[in-house]
């Protein structure tokens, strides 16, 4: 070619790898958007599906299912006890005092005196009991896990107030008013269970409800009872059989206890689906800089889609508590158990699930211990009524029903639904349920290391004596007991006891 003719070589060279592979990653964007678009597309549609399925069978789901129209103060459960909790002097040590047979006598002046300097807020805990309704004006923002309920504490202090009034009252011979104080106690735990609709407010209920249970244990085995006709004294008045059966039947009565349960669970579902709706919609990647719009964009269908195990969890949960024992339970959750993340990219789509979840499994044996605990305090109160008549203790639980209990109830942790277990001549008599290892070991149980009754080893001992074995008490160098002379303990196993069932929960739940 003669030097300067023209050249058919573009300049620069055509690399037409280059524009080959310009394109291929042209269709991988477009197939990552079209994967991105219709993965987004699954995502939504199972979260609204969801939703919408639990909406249809009657379920509350998201915040706004959960808003509650005001209730009048009249009528307001909820009101009469919040004035009852700001009237209240509760001193903590009251209570440790009034659980031991012996200390109540050394101090019983300072009770009385105590009781009836609460008498106003008692009254109101009283009054509370008659309502049917409650309205704790508990506003649900967003996000519901952040919402705080400033009612529980004072609430778990007037609970206290209340034992320690019923163990005074029968300490002094007052076994009526003690049988009504140890019905409003019930009666407040219903209402706090309402106070929002989150997990926390019903494991306080539970442990205000689970004192008036260890009330009766105390009690139960010298219950003064007399017929309904008899006349009523000031000093001292028993109860009479119509109040210990009113007694009996609401300690047996569940329904109010599984309509608290589905409301909380309903509640802790919300308060996750709600946390995660959140967390999506203000994009937890922004701390990438500019690579947050990308792994938004790639994420969100990953948590939604983990809203929804979330949810399917928290509803698996929700029906183990309902399972009619405690085995069943227990099978029910370990089969919806959360999925376990199986890579690193499976862990980060799980982050927020895999940490909102599983503080709801322990709420589920709390709920069958409470089972146990209302069943034998029934059946303690049934026997009591029995020996009255015939001068003795049942042989078996069998000659309660149906003169005295319409049917022997069942063990709660028992798989095969068999009734609480009973030791008429055990040297501490008591009343059983074999526990979380579901194993009958007649009635033994164990310790812990302050020296209380551990219900998680072995069996759930009620003892028909009142001689629960318990630790020794902080005594207060400075308090002097009141110048009576000291009643001898129920039995040489009693001892005395400074923990009660609520505080060993929340140690628990800690």
């Amino acid at each position: 070619m003669p030097e300067g003719a023209p050249t058919n070589t573009p300049i620069p060279p055509r690399y037409r790898w280059l524009k080959r592979l310009g394109a291929a990653a042209a269709l991988f964007v477009l197939a990552l958007v079209a994967v991105r678009i219709w993965w987004g597309h699954v995502a939504e549609c199972r979260l609204q599906a969801k939703i919408a399925e639990y909406r249809a069978a009657g379920q509350p789901v998201l915040i706004e299912d959960f808003a509650t129209a005001p209730v009048p103060d009249e009528e307001n459960g909820a009101y009469f006890l919040r004035q009852a909790a700001s009237l209240a002097q509760p001193k903590e040590d009251m209570t440790d005092i009034a659980y031991d047979a012996r200390r109540r006598a050394e101090h019983a002046d300072e009770l009385r005196q105590y009781v009836a300097a609460n008498e106003p807020a008692l009254k109101l805990v009283r009054a509370a009991r008659s309502k049917t309704r409650t309205c704790w004006d508990q506003k649900l923002t967003s996000p519901a896990f952040g919402m705080v309920v400033p009612s529980l504490s004072p609430q778990r202090m007037l609970a206290k107030l209340a034992c320690t009034a019923a163990l005074q009252q029968h300490e002094v011979g007052n076994d009526a008013e003690a049988i009504e104080t140890l019905r409003d106690i019930l009666a407040q735990a219903v209402h706090v269970d309402r106070t929002a609709p989150i997990l926390i407010t019903h494991l306080v209920a539970i442990a205000i409800d689970s004192l008036g249970s260890s009330a009766v244990e105390s009690v139960s085995h010298d219950l003064r009872i007399a017929p309904d006709s008899a006349a009523a004294r000031d000093d001292a008045q028993p109860a009479t059989r119509a109040q210990v059966q009113d007694l009996i039947r609401d300690l047996l009565e569940a329904q109010s206890l599984d309509d608290a349960w589905r409301r909380n669970l309903y509640g802790e579902r919300m308060g996750q689906v709600d946390a995660m709706l959140g967390l999506i919609r203000s994009s937890p990647t922004s701390l990438l800089g500019s690579a947050s719009l990308v792994a938004d964009s790639f994420l969100t269908p990953a948590w939604k889609l983990d809203t929804v195990a979330m949810m399917e969890r928290a509803t698996t949960i929700l029906e183990a508590g309902l399972a009619p024992n405690w085995p069943a339970a227990h099978q029910a959750a370990l089969q919806g158990a959360y999925p376990q993340p199986r890579c690193s990219a499976d862990k980060f789509a799980h982050l927020f699930g895999s940490i909102q979840t599983g503080s709801d499994d322990g709420a589920v044996p709390l709920r069958f211990r409470l089972l146990a605990d209302r069943r034998m305090a029934a059946l303690a109160l049934a026997i009591r009524l029995y020996e009255l008549d015939h001068g003795r203790r049942p042989a078996a639980l069998s000659e309660l029903a149906p003169d005295y209990l319409p049917a022997v109830p069942r063990d709660p942790f028992d798989a095969d639904n068999r009734p609480i277990r009973y030791r008429p001549d055990a040297p501490s008599p008591l009343l059983y349920s074999v526990g979380l290892n579901g194993l009958d070991e007649d009635g033994a149980f164990q310790l812990n290391k302050e020296g209380g009754v551990d219900w998680r080893a072995k069996d759930i001992p009620f003892f028909l004596d009142g001689d629960r074995p318990r630790p020794s008490p902080k005594r207060d160098a400075t308090r002097q007991p009141s110048p009576r002379p000291a009643a001898p303990p129920a039995s040489t196993q009693a001892v005395v006891d400074d923990q009660q069932p609520e505080d060993a929960d929340r140690k628990q739940r800690e």
